[in-house]
């Protein structure tokens, strides 16, 4: 099916029109016959991904703030390509000024290394027997939305984990996939002090953070405006007093005035426990999201048409890369 049209994900996807027929939307745009019978409304496919589009907001803060400051990398038909392939290379040597424009730069030899990425497909199942469809029509109740809704927690739940890092790195093909904080991946790991600690202020964690910001604006020679990325665990202690200097200040107040954040979000995977902490350069080559497919629902019938099959799917890795020199975009702190 998938073959004879494309790879057209929306095949799976067909609903029934006013007129009692048969239709999909394809990929561009337009709204086709489809010669099977389709079993969803509009009007309930409506409701499945607004359902999905909803939680999806909720439940991936971390990617959805990546790839709103431009940190992604959108792959179309992502589908169709199985490793995004791509490379890192050695400085190819530095610049010269003259007054001719005739003299010649020290050009070294340019070194490549391999630096591609899975494309991985993250999906959950759910099923509503026919007849349970047929009834919720036949008496006007909407489809119950809990499998919808567990399908799609799950999903984004695994996504948003592993771009943070929080299991461990994955091997596809050949190829990891590795979130941020993941041991091995290309974070610089920093250690906190416990805001629970006796002898901690909030100054403490002011300076570990700048501390922080210092390693990629020094060592790694980043950029800023920084995004500074906090586990929910933080949230009491960003709004204390700052100290008895900074009249009317809090802690989040004193980072909000720092000249290289440009962001605080706070992320509820991030480890509490361990008051986790990520700051990302705002640069594409060093941290991003690959968007191979936006989170979608599909369909499709098992069991001779008894039992209307779904599948929320989508593709989104993360790619938190060193360059070739080892510097990176990305640290990583957390309470020892």
């Amino acid at each position: 099916m998938l073959l004879n049209n494309d790879g057209d994900m929306n095949i799976l996807r067909p609903f029934v029109h006013s007129d009692n027929k048969s239709y999909y939307t394809a990929n561009n745009g337009k709204t086709l016959a489809w010669n099977a019978d389709a079993t969803l409304l509009h009007e309930e496919w409506k409701m499945i991904d607004d359902t999905v589009a909803e939680l999806v907001r909720k439940e991936l803060p971390f990617v959805t703030s990546m790839q709103n400051a431009g940190l992604v990398k959108n792959i179309p038909n992502g589908f169709d390509i199985g490793i995004l392939l791509s490379q890192k290379a050695s400085s190819s040597g530095e610049a010269v000024q003259s007054m001719s424009g005739l003299q010649k730069s020290n050009g070294d030899r340019t070194v490549y290394e391999d630096d591609s990425v899975p494309l991985v497909i993250t999906s959950s199942d759910f099923s509503f027997p026919y007849r349970e469809l047929r009834m919720a029509r036949r008496f006007g109740i909407p489809l119950e939305t809990r499998r919808i809704k567990d399908a799609t927690y799950a999903v984004a739940e695994l996504i948003e984990n592993s771009h943070l890092g929080n299991i461990a790195a994955q091997k596809f093909n050949g190829y990891d996939v590795a979130g941020v904080k993941v041991a091995g991946s290309t974070a610089t790991k920093n250690d906190l002090t416990a805001p629970t600690a006796i002898a901690w202020t909030p100054a403490t964690t002011y300076q570990e953070i700048n501390t922080m910001i210092d390693i990629l604006k020094t060592t790694h020679l980043q950029r800023g405006p920084f995004k500074v990325y906090m586990a929910a665990a933080w949230s009491k202690y960003m709004n204390l007093d700052y100290s008895s200097n900074y009249a009317n200040k809090t802690l989040l107040m004193r980072l909000k005035e720092h000249s290289d954040i440009g962001s605080i979000e706070e992320i509820p995977l991030l480890s509490d426990a361990k008051f986790d902490v990520i700051i990302l350069a705002p640069n594409e080559d060093f941290n991003r999201t690959v968007n191979g497919m936006a989170i979608t629902t599909l369909q499709w019938f098992e069991q001779g048409g008894m039992d209307a099959h779904f599948k929320v799917m989508g593709i989104k890795v993360p790619q938190f890369r060193a360059d070739y020199a080892g510097k990176t975009g990305a640290i990583y702190g957390s309470i020892s």
